[in-house]
Protein backbone atom coordinates (compact mmCIF):
# COMPACT_ATOMS: atom_id res chain seq x y z
CA UNK A 1 0.00 0.00 0.00
CA UNK A 2 1.23 3.71 -1.16
CA UNK A 3 0.73 6.83 1.41
CA UNK A 4 -1.59 9.45 -0.71
CA UNK A 5 -0.49 13.00 1.20
CA UNK A 6 -4.36 14.26 -0.34
CA UNK A 7 -5.88 11.21 0.98
CA UNK A 8 -4.42 11.75 4.32
CA UNK A 9 -4.78 15.14 4.51
CA UNK A 10 -8.42 14.50 3.96
CA UNK A 11 -8.98 12.26 6.60
CA UNK A 12 -8.39 14.72 9.06
CA UNK A 13 -10.17 17.37 7.48
CA UNK A 14 -7.13 19.16 5.68
CA UNK A 15 -6.89 20.61 2.36
CA UNK A 16 -6.96 18.15 -0.14
CA UNK A 17 -7.11 20.90 -3.16
CA UNK A 18 -4.17 21.05 -5.90
CA UNK A 19 -2.21 24.13 -6.97
CA UNK A 20 -4.90 25.58 -9.03
CA UNK A 21 -7.36 26.11 -6.41
CA UNK A 22 -4.64 28.42 -4.19
CA UNK A 23 -3.40 30.13 -7.32
CA UNK A 24 -6.86 31.66 -8.61
CA UNK A 25 -7.44 33.91 -5.15
CA UNK A 26 -3.77 34.25 -4.14
CA UNK A 27 -3.34 35.65 -7.84
CA UNK A 28 -6.76 38.29 -7.64
CA UNK A 29 -5.55 39.21 -4.24
CA UNK A 30 -2.56 40.24 -5.57
CA UNK A 31 -4.29 42.05 -8.57
CA UNK A 32 -6.53 43.81 -5.64
CA UNK A 33 -2.77 45.71 -4.14
CA UNK A 34 -1.79 46.20 -7.32
CA UNK A 35 -5.25 48.23 -8.39
CA UNK A 36 -5.54 49.97 -4.94
CA UNK A 37 -1.91 51.33 -5.52
CA UNK A 38 -2.89 52.67 -8.76
CA UNK A 39 -6.16 53.99 -7.45
CA UNK A 40 -4.30 55.79 -4.74
CA UNK A 41 -1.77 57.43 -6.68
CA UNK A 42 -3.45 57.94 -9.80
CA UNK A 43 -7.36 58.07 -9.05
CA UNK A 44 -7.33 60.28 -5.85
CA UNK A 45 -10.75 62.05 -6.80
CA UNK A 46 -12.80 59.24 -6.96
CA UNK A 47 -10.40 56.93 -4.89
CA UNK A 48 -12.96 55.92 -2.33
CA UNK A 49 -15.53 53.92 -4.13
CA UNK A 50 -12.44 53.20 -6.74
CA UNK A 51 -11.56 51.11 -3.33
CA UNK A 52 -14.53 50.05 -2.09
CA UNK A 53 -15.02 48.40 -5.40
CA UNK A 54 -11.58 46.38 -5.50
CA UNK A 55 -12.16 45.46 -1.61
CA UNK A 56 -15.35 43.87 -2.00
CA UNK A 57 -15.10 42.37 -5.45
CA UNK A 58 -11.49 40.30 -4.47
CA UNK A 59 -13.35 39.52 -0.89
CA UNK A 60 -16.05 38.06 -2.43
CA UNK A 61 -14.21 36.31 -5.41
CA UNK A 62 -11.80 34.75 -3.04
CA UNK A 63 -14.98 33.61 -0.79
CA UNK A 64 -16.32 32.34 -3.08
CA UNK A 65 -14.62 30.75 -5.73
CA UNK A 66 -14.29 27.10 -6.90
CA UNK A 67 -13.57 25.65 -10.41
CA UNK A 68 -16.58 24.06 -10.32
CA UNK A 69 -18.49 27.54 -10.50
CA UNK A 70 -16.27 29.87 -11.51
CA UNK A 71 -18.02 32.29 -13.85
CA UNK A 72 -20.92 31.99 -11.38
CA UNK A 73 -18.34 33.15 -9.07
CA UNK A 74 -16.92 36.08 -11.15
CA UNK A 75 -20.41 37.14 -12.02
CA UNK A 76 -21.84 37.50 -8.81
CA UNK A 77 -18.75 39.33 -7.60
CA UNK A 78 -18.53 41.56 -9.88
CA UNK A 79 -22.12 42.19 -9.38
CA UNK A 80 -21.86 42.78 -5.95
CA UNK A 81 -19.00 45.22 -6.21
CA UNK A 82 -21.25 47.29 -8.20
CA UNK A 83 -23.80 47.19 -5.99
CA UNK A 84 -21.94 48.01 -3.06
CA UNK A 85 -20.06 51.06 -4.70
CA UNK A 86 -21.87 52.45 -7.32
CA UNK A 87 -24.43 54.47 -4.62
CA UNK A 88 -21.07 55.25 -3.10
CA UNK A 89 -20.09 57.18 -6.05
CA UNK A 90 -23.47 58.62 -6.64
CA UNK A 91 -23.01 60.34 -2.79
CA UNK A 92 -19.38 61.10 -3.72
CA UNK A 93 -20.95 62.90 -6.93
CA UNK A 94 -23.63 64.92 -5.18
CA UNK A 95 -21.44 65.88 -1.82
CA UNK A 96 -18.32 66.63 -1.20
CA UNK A 97 -17.06 63.78 0.12
CA UNK A 98 -15.53 62.41 3.59
CA UNK A 99 -14.48 65.97 4.38
CA UNK A 100 -17.68 67.72 3.60
CA UNK A 101 -20.22 67.58 7.02
CA UNK A 102 -23.22 67.56 5.26
CA UNK A 103 -22.66 64.23 3.37
CA UNK A 104 -20.75 62.40 6.01
CA UNK A 105 -23.78 60.86 7.75
CA UNK A 106 -25.06 59.31 4.65
CA UNK A 107 -22.08 58.49 3.60
CA UNK A 108 -21.17 56.55 6.88
CA UNK A 109 -24.16 54.48 7.51
CA UNK A 110 -23.62 52.99 3.76
CA UNK A 111 -20.01 52.79 4.06
CA UNK A 112 -19.83 51.33 7.49
CA UNK A 113 -23.18 49.55 8.00
CA UNK A 114 -25.41 49.07 4.80
CA UNK A 115 -22.88 47.92 2.34
CA UNK A 116 -21.24 45.47 4.62
CA UNK A 117 -24.09 43.87 5.96
CA UNK A 118 -25.38 43.35 2.43
CA UNK A 119 -22.48 42.11 1.29
CA UNK A 120 -22.18 39.25 4.06
CA UNK A 121 -25.68 38.34 3.41
CA UNK A 122 -25.34 38.09 -0.44
CA UNK A 123 -22.38 35.70 0.16
CA UNK A 124 -23.82 33.60 2.64
CA UNK A 125 -27.31 33.16 0.35
CA UNK A 126 -24.23 32.50 -2.95
CA UNK A 127 -22.69 29.79 -1.19
CA UNK A 128 -25.86 28.37 0.66
CA UNK A 129 -27.28 28.51 -3.16
CA UNK A 130 -24.29 26.89 -5.11
CA UNK A 131 -22.55 24.65 -2.14
CA UNK A 132 -20.74 21.91 -2.45
CA UNK A 133 -20.80 22.04 -6.03
CA UNK A 134 -24.73 21.70 -6.03
CA UNK A 135 -27.74 24.28 -6.87
CA UNK A 136 -30.19 25.11 -4.77
CA UNK A 137 -31.17 26.71 -1.81
CA UNK A 138 -30.33 24.76 1.28
CA UNK A 139 -31.16 26.38 5.19
CA UNK A 140 -28.05 23.82 6.79
CA UNK A 141 -25.75 25.32 4.00
CA UNK A 142 -27.38 29.18 4.44
CA UNK A 143 -26.24 28.79 8.61
CA UNK A 144 -23.11 26.84 7.74
CA UNK A 145 -21.81 29.98 5.93
CA UNK A 146 -23.19 32.93 8.19
CA UNK A 147 -20.58 31.32 10.92
CA UNK A 148 -17.81 30.28 8.42
CA UNK A 149 -17.41 33.27 6.39
CA UNK A 150 -16.71 35.74 9.68
CA UNK A 151 -14.55 32.66 11.07
CA UNK A 152 -12.66 32.59 7.69
CA UNK A 153 -12.09 36.02 7.23
CA UNK A 154 -10.84 36.14 10.98
CA UNK A 155 -8.69 32.79 10.31
CA UNK A 156 -7.43 34.76 7.42
CA UNK A 157 -6.46 37.91 8.66
CA UNK A 158 -4.90 35.95 11.87
CA UNK A 159 -2.67 34.04 9.11
CA UNK A 160 -1.67 37.40 7.20
CA UNK A 161 -0.71 38.92 10.50
CA UNK A 162 1.54 35.70 11.19
CA UNK A 163 3.31 36.14 8.11
CA UNK A 164 3.96 40.09 8.47
CA UNK A 165 5.13 39.33 11.36
CA UNK A 166 7.61 36.45 10.48
CA UNK A 167 9.03 38.94 7.64
CA UNK A 168 9.12 41.75 10.45
CA UNK A 169 11.31 38.99 12.14
CA UNK A 170 13.73 38.35 9.67
CA UNK A 171 13.85 41.96 8.42
CA UNK A 172 14.87 42.97 12.04
CA UNK A 173 17.85 40.16 11.59
CA UNK A 174 18.91 41.78 8.43
CA UNK A 175 18.86 45.35 9.58
CA UNK A 176 21.43 43.94 12.80
CA UNK A 177 23.54 43.13 10.04
CA UNK A 178 23.16 46.56 7.92
CA UNK A 179 21.19 45.36 5.11
CA UNK A 180 18.32 47.61 4.93
CA UNK A 181 16.62 46.88 1.67
CA UNK A 182 13.97 44.67 2.94
CA UNK A 183 13.21 47.13 5.77
CA UNK A 184 12.53 49.71 3.40
CA UNK A 185 10.56 47.38 1.03
CA UNK A 186 7.75 47.86 4.02
CA UNK A 187 7.37 51.38 3.95
CA UNK A 188 7.29 51.33 -0.13
CA UNK A 189 2.93 50.97 -0.96
CA UNK A 190 3.56 49.10 -4.44
CA UNK A 191 5.17 45.98 -2.36
CA UNK A 192 3.23 45.93 0.53
CA UNK A 193 -0.44 46.42 -1.17
CA UNK A 194 0.38 43.70 -3.61
CA UNK A 195 1.75 40.86 -0.93
CA UNK A 196 -0.82 41.86 1.88
CA UNK A 197 -3.52 40.83 -1.05
CA UNK A 198 -2.04 37.58 -2.37
CA UNK A 199 -1.24 36.28 1.34
CA UNK A 200 -4.70 37.28 2.55
CA UNK A 201 -6.08 35.80 -0.58
CA UNK A 202 -3.87 32.92 -0.39
CA UNK A 203 -4.88 32.27 3.43
CA UNK A 204 -8.50 32.37 2.73
CA UNK A 205 -7.97 29.74 -0.26
CA UNK A 206 -6.07 27.53 2.62
CA UNK A 207 -8.90 27.90 5.14
CA UNK A 208 -11.56 27.14 3.01
CA UNK A 209 -9.59 24.24 1.88
CA UNK A 210 -8.95 23.22 5.78
CA UNK A 211 -12.29 22.36 6.10
CA UNK A 212 -11.37 20.18 9.51
CA UNK A 213 -9.73 23.04 11.28
CA UNK A 214 -12.42 25.92 10.35
CA UNK A 215 -14.88 23.59 11.26
CA UNK A 216 -13.63 23.00 14.39
CA UNK A 217 -13.69 26.83 15.19
CA UNK A 218 -17.13 26.14 13.80
CA UNK A 219 -18.29 23.53 16.26
CA UNK A 220 -16.23 25.29 19.46
CA UNK A 221 -18.54 28.33 18.94
CA UNK A 222 -21.82 26.37 18.87
CA UNK A 223 -19.70 24.61 21.94
CA UNK A 224 -20.32 27.76 23.64
CA UNK A 225 -23.63 28.30 22.87
CA UNK A 226 -24.95 25.32 24.19
CA UNK A 227 -22.70 25.70 27.47
CA UNK A 228 -23.02 29.85 27.68
CA UNK A 229 -27.62 28.98 27.32
CA UNK A 230 -28.20 27.93 30.57
CA UNK A 231 -26.19 30.54 32.45
CA UNK A 232 -27.79 33.22 30.20
CA UNK A 233 -31.11 31.77 30.55
CA UNK A 234 -31.00 32.03 34.48
CA UNK A 235 -29.52 35.60 34.16
CA UNK A 236 -32.33 36.96 31.84
CA UNK A 237 -35.19 35.10 34.17
CA UNK A 238 -33.29 36.50 37.65
CA UNK A 239 -33.49 40.29 36.51
CA UNK A 240 -36.97 40.09 35.35
CA UNK A 241 -37.96 38.52 38.40
CA UNK A 242 -36.57 41.47 40.64
CA UNK A 243 -37.63 44.08 38.46
CA UNK A 244 -41.01 44.05 40.12
CA UNK A 245 -38.98 45.00 43.44
CA UNK A 246 -36.65 47.69 41.84
CA UNK A 247 -38.30 49.36 39.21
CA UNK A 248 -36.51 50.86 36.06
CA UNK A 249 -35.97 54.19 37.14
CA UNK A 250 -32.43 53.49 37.44
CA UNK A 251 -31.94 52.54 34.06
CA UNK A 252 -34.22 55.09 32.42
CA UNK A 253 -31.67 57.79 34.25
CA UNK A 254 -29.14 56.02 32.13
CA UNK A 255 -28.68 57.15 28.49
CA UNK A 256 -27.24 53.85 27.22
CA UNK A 257 -30.67 51.90 28.62
CA UNK A 258 -31.79 51.34 24.86
CA UNK A 259 -28.76 49.91 23.77
CA UNK A 260 -27.81 47.61 26.67
CA UNK A 261 -31.09 46.06 26.66
CA UNK A 262 -31.53 45.57 23.21
CA UNK A 263 -28.45 43.97 22.63
CA UNK A 264 -29.17 41.63 25.78
CA UNK A 265 -32.53 40.66 23.48
CA UNK A 266 -29.88 40.55 20.49
CA UNK A 267 -27.47 37.90 22.38
CA UNK A 268 -30.31 35.78 23.78
CA UNK A 269 -32.12 35.59 20.56
CA UNK A 270 -28.68 34.69 18.40
CA UNK A 271 -27.62 31.94 21.49
CA UNK A 272 -31.06 30.28 20.97
CA UNK A 273 -30.51 29.95 17.06
CA UNK A 274 -26.62 28.88 18.31
CA UNK A 275 -28.32 25.79 20.09
CA UNK A 276 -31.22 24.98 17.30
CA UNK A 277 -28.85 25.32 14.65
CA UNK A 278 -30.48 23.96 11.38
CA UNK A 279 -33.38 22.33 13.66
CA UNK A 280 -32.37 18.71 12.18
CA UNK A 281 -31.17 17.50 15.59
CA UNK A 282 -33.08 17.90 19.18
CA UNK A 283 -30.43 18.76 22.31
CA UNK A 284 -31.26 17.67 25.59
CA UNK A 285 -34.33 18.04 27.22
CA UNK A 286 -32.18 20.49 29.70
CA UNK A 287 -30.69 22.41 27.46
CA UNK A 288 -34.45 22.58 25.31
CA UNK A 289 -35.92 24.62 28.21
CA UNK A 290 -33.08 26.20 28.32
CA UNK A 291 -33.83 27.72 25.08
CA UNK A 292 -37.05 28.36 25.15
CA UNK A 293 -36.51 30.34 28.48
CA UNK A 294 -34.44 32.89 26.00
CA UNK A 295 -36.60 32.77 23.49
CA UNK A 296 -39.53 33.76 25.80
CA UNK A 297 -37.43 36.56 28.10
CA UNK A 298 -36.30 38.05 24.35
CA UNK A 299 -39.51 39.66 24.08
CA UNK A 300 -39.32 41.43 27.40
CA UNK A 301 -35.84 43.29 26.95
CA UNK A 302 -37.29 44.39 23.14
CA UNK A 303 -40.01 46.16 24.99
CA UNK A 304 -37.67 48.08 27.71
CA UNK A 305 -35.50 48.65 25.29
CA UNK A 306 -38.21 50.07 23.03
CA UNK A 307 -39.73 51.96 25.93
CA UNK A 308 -36.59 53.65 26.69
CA UNK A 309 -35.60 54.45 23.32
CA UNK A 310 -39.49 55.87 23.34
CA UNK A 311 -38.63 57.87 26.78
CA UNK A 312 -35.62 59.51 25.14
CA UNK A 313 -37.09 60.58 21.65
CA UNK A 314 -40.41 61.70 23.36
CA UNK A 315 -38.16 64.10 25.61
CA UNK A 316 -35.55 65.04 23.44
CA UNK A 317 -36.93 64.60 19.83
CA UNK A 318 -35.08 62.30 17.04
CA UNK A 319 -31.51 62.57 16.24
CA UNK A 320 -30.18 59.86 13.09
CA UNK A 321 -28.82 57.54 16.18
CA UNK A 322 -32.36 57.45 17.72
CA UNK A 323 -34.21 57.24 14.48
CA UNK A 324 -32.20 54.62 13.31
CA UNK A 325 -32.51 52.59 16.50
CA UNK A 326 -36.53 53.03 15.67
CA UNK A 327 -36.21 51.51 12.82
CA UNK A 328 -34.02 48.75 13.59
CA UNK A 329 -36.38 48.60 16.71
CA UNK A 330 -39.64 47.20 14.81
CA UNK A 331 -36.87 44.61 12.92
CA UNK A 332 -36.18 43.32 16.27
CA UNK A 333 -39.86 43.36 17.21
CA UNK A 334 -40.72 41.19 14.61
CA UNK A 335 -37.92 38.52 15.36
CA UNK A 336 -38.66 38.14 18.82
CA UNK A 337 -42.46 37.82 18.19
CA UNK A 338 -41.64 35.59 15.72
CA UNK A 339 -39.18 33.59 17.63
CA UNK A 340 -42.17 33.31 20.45
CA UNK A 341 -44.52 31.91 17.67
CA UNK A 342 -42.16 29.35 16.56
CA UNK A 343 -41.96 28.09 20.40
CA UNK A 344 -46.05 28.18 20.23
CA UNK A 345 -46.22 26.56 17.48
CA UNK A 346 -43.24 23.57 19.15
CA UNK A 347 -45.84 23.39 21.71
CA UNK A 348 -48.71 22.82 19.65
CA UNK A 349 -46.65 20.06 17.40
CA UNK A 350 -47.79 22.45 14.05
CA UNK A 351 -43.82 21.85 12.94
CA UNK A 352 -42.28 20.19 10.30
CA UNK A 353 -41.38 17.04 10.86
CA UNK A 354 -38.27 15.67 12.13
CA UNK A 355 -37.36 20.20 12.23
CA UNK A 356 -36.60 21.40 15.87
CA UNK A 357 -38.59 25.02 16.16
CA UNK A 358 -39.11 24.33 12.54
CA UNK A 359 -40.68 28.19 12.13
CA UNK A 360 -37.42 29.75 13.04
CA UNK A 361 -35.26 28.72 9.41
CA UNK A 362 -38.18 30.63 7.21
CA UNK A 363 -38.33 33.45 10.07
CA UNK A 364 -34.04 33.63 9.82
CA UNK A 365 -33.92 34.21 6.07
CA UNK A 366 -37.14 36.78 6.17
CA UNK A 367 -35.34 38.66 8.68
CA UNK A 368 -31.92 38.84 7.18
CA UNK A 369 -33.31 39.57 3.83
CA UNK A 370 -35.96 42.40 5.30
CA UNK A 371 -33.14 43.79 7.63
CA UNK A 372 -30.98 44.30 3.90
CA UNK A 373 -33.99 46.06 2.88
CA UNK A 374 -34.67 48.06 5.54
CA UNK A 375 -30.82 49.44 5.74
CA UNK A 376 -31.36 50.34 2.04
CA UNK A 377 -34.14 52.37 3.31
CA UNK A 378 -32.30 54.43 4.94
CA UNK A 379 -30.68 55.64 2.21
CA UNK A 380 -34.12 56.93 0.42
CA UNK A 381 -36.20 59.84 0.79
CA UNK A 382 -39.12 58.84 3.12
CA UNK A 383 -36.91 57.07 5.32
CA UNK A 384 -33.95 59.38 5.58
CA UNK A 385 -32.51 59.02 9.49
CA UNK A 386 -31.18 62.88 8.87
CA UNK A 387 -34.48 64.30 7.17
CA UNK A 388 -36.71 62.34 9.90
CA UNK A 389 -34.40 63.73 12.53
CA UNK A 390 -34.16 67.46 10.81
CA UNK A 391 -38.72 67.03 10.97
CA UNK A 392 -38.81 66.02 14.46
CA UNK A 393 -36.61 68.96 15.96
CA UNK A 394 -38.65 71.67 13.74
CA UNK A 395 -41.59 70.24 15.58
CA UNK A 396 -40.07 70.53 19.01
CA UNK A 397 -39.26 73.89 18.54
CA UNK A 398 -42.56 74.90 16.61
CA UNK A 399 -44.65 72.93 19.09
CA UNK A 400 -42.64 75.08 21.62
CA UNK A 401 -40.50 71.93 23.31
CA UNK A 402 -37.34 74.35 23.22
CA UNK A 403 -36.93 77.59 22.47
CA UNK A 404 -35.02 79.28 19.73
CA UNK A 405 -32.33 80.53 22.13
CA UNK A 406 -31.85 77.02 23.25
CA UNK A 407 -32.19 75.50 19.43
CA UNK A 408 -29.32 73.16 18.53
CA UNK A 409 -27.80 75.00 15.77
CA UNK A 410 -24.73 73.07 15.77
CA UNK A 411 -26.45 69.78 15.84
CA UNK A 412 -28.49 70.82 12.32
CA UNK A 413 -25.38 72.28 10.81
CA UNK A 414 -22.95 69.58 11.29
CA UNK A 415 -24.76 66.23 12.58
CA UNK A 416 -28.10 66.17 10.21
CA UNK A 417 -26.08 67.13 6.93
CA UNK A 418 -27.40 68.86 3.89
CA UNK A 419 -31.24 68.44 5.63
CA UNK A 420 -30.00 70.08 8.66
CA UNK A 421 -28.52 73.21 6.85
CA UNK A 422 -31.79 73.40 4.67
CA UNK A 423 -33.82 73.58 7.31
CA UNK A 424 -31.13 76.15 9.18
CA UNK A 425 -31.86 78.43 5.86
CA UNK A 426 -35.39 78.12 6.05
CA UNK A 427 -35.51 78.92 9.52
CA UNK A 428 -33.87 81.95 8.82
CA UNK A 429 -36.58 83.32 6.78
CA UNK A 430 -38.95 82.76 9.25
CA UNK A 431 -40.29 85.35 12.22
CA UNK A 432 -38.58 82.94 14.79
CA UNK A 433 -35.55 82.99 12.92
CA UNK A 434 -34.87 86.28 13.01
CA UNK A 435 -33.81 85.71 17.10
CA UNK A 436 -30.33 87.49 17.91
CA UNK A 437 -28.85 84.57 19.43
CA UNK A 438 -29.90 82.54 16.92
CA UNK A 439 -28.80 84.39 13.65
CA UNK A 440 -25.33 85.24 15.80
CA UNK A 441 -25.44 80.97 16.42
CA UNK A 442 -26.31 80.43 12.71
CA UNK A 443 -23.33 82.78 11.59
CA UNK A 444 -20.85 81.00 13.78
CA UNK A 445 -21.55 77.61 12.13
CA UNK A 446 -21.18 78.92 8.84
CA UNK A 447 -17.75 80.45 9.60
CA UNK A 448 -15.86 77.58 11.83
CA UNK A 449 -15.20 73.82 10.02
CA UNK A 450 -16.33 71.76 12.96
CA UNK A 451 -19.03 71.32 16.05
CA UNK A 452 -15.52 71.45 18.20
CA UNK A 453 -14.70 75.03 16.73
CA UNK A 454 -18.13 75.87 17.12
CA UNK A 455 -18.25 75.30 20.75
CA UNK A 456 -15.08 77.08 21.39
CA UNK A 457 -16.04 80.29 19.71
CA UNK A 458 -19.63 80.28 21.51
CA UNK A 459 -16.94 80.63 24.29
CA UNK A 460 -14.99 82.78 23.34
CA UNK A 461 -17.42 85.61 22.45
CA UNK A 462 -19.07 84.39 25.89
CA UNK A 463 -15.42 85.73 26.94
CA UNK A 464 -15.53 88.67 25.48
CA UNK A 465 -18.85 89.53 26.71
CA UNK A 466 -17.79 89.03 30.29
CA UNK A 467 -14.99 91.28 29.69
CA UNK A 468 -16.86 94.24 27.82
CA UNK A 469 -19.49 93.63 31.04
CA UNK A 470 -16.25 93.63 33.85
CA UNK A 471 -17.35 89.85 35.04
CA UNK A 472 -13.71 88.72 34.10
CA UNK A 473 -10.28 90.15 33.78
CA UNK A 474 -8.48 90.06 30.71
CA UNK A 475 -5.90 87.29 32.40
CA UNK A 476 -9.35 85.52 33.59
CA UNK A 477 -10.05 84.30 29.44
CA UNK A 478 -8.14 82.45 27.38
CA UNK A 479 -6.76 84.88 25.25
CA UNK A 480 -4.42 83.74 22.95
CA UNK A 481 -6.49 80.33 21.81
CA UNK A 482 -9.24 83.04 21.24
CA UNK A 483 -6.81 84.74 19.03
CA UNK A 484 -5.38 81.63 17.25
CA UNK A 485 -7.93 78.98 17.21
CA UNK A 486 -10.98 80.34 16.94
CA UNK A 487 -10.88 81.49 12.86
CA UNK A 488 -12.13 84.67 11.92
CA UNK A 489 -14.50 84.47 15.20
CA UNK A 490 -11.75 84.86 17.38
CA UNK A 491 -9.50 87.30 15.69
CA UNK A 492 -12.58 89.91 15.24
CA UNK A 493 -12.69 89.50 19.00
CA UNK A 494 -9.46 90.23 19.94
CA UNK A 495 -9.48 93.26 17.85
CA UNK A 496 -12.42 94.54 19.61
CA UNK A 497 -10.94 94.27 22.68
CA UNK A 498 -7.81 95.54 21.18
CA UNK A 499 -9.86 99.23 20.30
CA UNK A 500 -11.75 98.98 23.79
CA UNK A 501 -12.39 102.67 24.72
CA UNK A 502 -11.08 104.43 27.38
CA UNK A 503 -12.59 103.99 30.17
CA UNK A 504 -12.97 100.45 30.89
CA UNK A 505 -11.26 99.49 34.41
CA UNK A 506 -8.88 96.99 32.69
CA UNK A 507 -8.46 99.20 29.84
CA UNK A 508 -4.70 99.61 29.34
CA UNK A 509 -4.03 95.64 30.22
CA UNK A 510 -6.55 94.20 27.38
CA UNK A 511 -5.55 96.75 24.81
CA UNK A 512 -2.00 96.31 25.48
CA UNK A 513 -2.60 92.59 25.35
CA UNK A 514 -5.16 92.04 22.80
CA UNK A 515 -2.12 94.19 20.78
CA UNK A 516 0.48 92.28 21.19
CA UNK A 517 -1.93 88.94 20.27
CA UNK A 518 -2.72 90.63 16.66
CA UNK A 519 1.29 91.35 16.67
CA UNK A 520 2.56 88.03 17.04
CA UNK A 521 2.83 85.42 15.02
CA UNK A 522 3.56 82.32 16.89
CA UNK A 523 0.81 81.09 19.66
CA UNK A 524 3.31 79.44 21.92
CA UNK A 525 5.57 82.99 21.62
CA UNK A 526 2.93 85.21 22.71
CA UNK A 527 1.29 82.55 25.40
CA UNK A 528 4.99 82.59 27.21
CA UNK A 529 5.50 85.97 27.03
CA UNK A 530 1.95 86.63 28.03
CA UNK A 531 2.32 84.33 31.22
CA UNK A 532 5.82 86.13 32.29
CA UNK A 533 3.50 89.81 32.30
CA UNK A 534 0.63 87.71 33.96
CA UNK A 535 2.39 86.09 36.88
CA UNK A 536 3.84 89.46 37.50
CA UNK A 537 0.75 90.62 37.63
CA UNK A 538 -0.11 88.44 40.51
CA UNK A 539 -1.85 85.77 38.31
CA UNK A 540 -1.16 82.06 38.02
CA UNK A 541 -0.58 81.08 34.33
CA UNK A 542 0.69 77.59 32.44
CA UNK A 543 1.74 78.73 29.23
CA UNK A 544 0.07 75.33 27.69
CA UNK A 545 -3.18 75.48 29.70
CA UNK A 546 -5.50 77.75 30.75
CA UNK A 547 -5.41 80.88 33.50
CA UNK A 548 -6.48 81.57 36.59
CA UNK A 549 -6.48 83.60 39.96
CA UNK A 550 -4.70 82.53 42.50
Amino acid sequence: MTFDPNKAAAAVGGPARDWRDLFGPALVGALAGVLLYVISEHWKPEAPTWYYFVIVISAAFVLTWSRATAVSSILFSTGLAIAAALPLHFMFETSGGWSDDSSFPHLAIWGALTAPYFCYVATAFFRAILGKGTSGFSYTRLFDNIIRIPLLLFLSMLFTGIIFGLYGLWTALFEVIEIDFFLELMDEPWFLLPVAGSVGGLSVALMRGWDGFVSMWKNLALLLCRLAVPIIALFSLAFLLVLPFTGLEKLWDTASATGLTGFIAITLLVFANGVRQDGLNFPPNWLQISTYSTILTAPFYVAISAYALYLRVDQYGFTPPRYMGAVLMVVLVFYALGSVLALLMRAIALRSKGFWLGLLSPLNVITAVGLGFVLISLHTPFNDPLRMSVKSQINRLTSGDVTIEEFDVAHFYFDLGQPGQDALEELQETDLGQNEVFLNNLEVARIVYSKYAYERALRAQADFDDVISEKKSIYQIDLPRMRFHNDDIGLNLVKKLAALPEGHPDHTIITTEAQSALDTESYFEFRKGWCTRAEAAGFECNAFGPMSLH
